[in-house]
């Protein structure tokens, strides 16, 4: 399966690319694309972070599965506001 994972913020930084198509094989799952993007880039984000990601402009959880074309995007952290 086809697989375009496209990079925002940090993610974009630490990996050098703004977008990539990965092939995945059938019945891969979020959980799987994020295990082969760690694979690729070391660097992406500390293990004990978890990524979150949209699928389709959907949020989705590790478990979901992705389909054929299906667009991840990687959402990076977000942090500030007031107490």
């Amino acid at each position: 399966m086809k697989i375009l994972v496209r990079f925002f913020a940090i993610y974009r930084e630490r990996s050098g690319v703004s977008k990539k198509v990965f092939q995945m094989p059938p019945g891969s799952r979020v959980l799987d694309l994020i295990n082969a993007l760690h694979a690729q880039y070391p660097n992406l984000a500390p293990s004990d972070v978890q990524i979150v990601v949209a699928v389709n402009n959907e949020y989705a959880s590790e478990q979901s599965m992705l389909k054929n074309n299906d667009e991840v995007a990687l959402i990076p952290p977000v942090s500030g506001g007031q107490s």
